[in-house]
C-alpha cells in the first residue's frame, strides 16, 4: 500500500466525509425517519455499544434483537455484555437534559461517562464526537487533556513527530504540547476546511484525535482513505 503524507492523508478523509461517515449516516437517516432529538440520542446509545449503523437501525426499529446482529470491530469481544452496557448507558441519562449535560466542562463530562460500567476512555471520547458531529450539541473538547483518549491516537502523535510509539514519552507534559502543537500546524491550512461529517465545523481536537488514529492504521497497513 503507498504511504500518503499526514497532510494528504487528512485532507482527503476531512473533504470526504470519511473521517466518520456514521455521523453524516445518523443525521440524514433520522431525518429521513423523522426521528426527535431523544430517538437520535437513543441511536447514539445503541451506537456505543454495537458500533454498526445497519445493525443499530435494525435494533432501535424492531427488526431485530440486540443478540440477533452485527457488531462492529470496536464492540465485538463485549458482545455478550451489550444487553447490560446498553442498559447501564441508558437508565445512566434518563431525565438528563442532554444539551446542559454535554456542554458543560468537557473534562467533567469524559469522566462522568467513564463511571458507567462498560464504557471507557474509547467509549466516552466517541460518545462526545457523536454528540457534537451527529445530535448537534457544541462539546467541550479543548478543557480535554487528549492525553485521556485511548492508545491508538496518542501512537499517532508520536508517529507524525518522527518519535518511537512509546505512550510513556507523552508524560513529559512540556514535550506533549509541544507534539500536539506540531501535529496542528502540518494541518494547519485544513483548519476551516468544508467537513461534512460535522456539518463544516472544520479541524478541531476531535477531528484531530481520528486522523491521527487513523493514519496510525494507515501507516502500519490496516487502513487507506475511502475505506469507511
Amino acid at each position: 500500500m503507498d504511504k500518503q503524507t499526514f497532510y494528504d492523508f487528512s485532507k482527503e478523509l476531512l473533504l470526504t466525509g470519511d473521517i466518520d461517515p456514521d455521523y453524516i449516516f445518523i443525521r440524514e437517516k433520522s431525518k429521513e425517519l423523522n426521528f426527535n432529538k431523544q430517538q437520535v440520542f437513543n441511536w447514539i446509545l445503541h451506537k456505543l455499544v454495537i458500533y454498526d449503523s445497519h445493525s443499530e437501525l435494525q435494533v432501535i426499529t424492531k427488526v431485530k434483537k440486540l443478540e440477533e446482529v452485527k457488531f462492529g470491530n470496536e464492540r465485538r469481544k463485549s458482545k455478550n455484555n451489550a444487553k447490560e452496557y446498553l442498559n447501564n448507558i441508558q437508565k445512566a441519562f434518563i431525565g438528563t437534559d442532554v444539551e446542559r449535560f454535554f456542554t458543560a466542562n468537557g473534562n467533567k463530562v469524559f469522566n462522568r461517562i467513564k463511571t458507567i460500567k462498560g464504557f471507557g476512555p474509547w467509549a466516552a471520547w466517541k460518545f462526545m464526537d457523536l454528540i457534537d458531529c451527529a445530535y448537534g450539541v457544541n462539546v467541550d473538547f479543548e478543557s480535554l487533556d487528549f492525553r485521556k483518549a485511548y492508545t491508538f491516537p496518542l501512537k499517532g502523535l508520536l508517529l507524525v513527530n518522527d518519535l518511537p510509539e512509546d505512550v510513556k514519552i507523552l508524560r513529559d507534559t512540556n514535550l506533549y504540547n509541544k507534539l500536539l502543537k506540531n501535529a496542528y500546524h502540518i494541518l494547519e491550512d485544513l483548519k476551516d476546511i468544508n467537513s461534512p461529517h460535522n456539518n463544516g465545523k472544520g479541524l478541531r481536537l476531535n477531528e484531530l484525535e481520528t486522523l491521527l488514529c487513523k493514519y496510525h492504521s494507515h501507516v502500519h497497513n490496516k487502513y487507506k482513505a475511502g475505506q469507511d
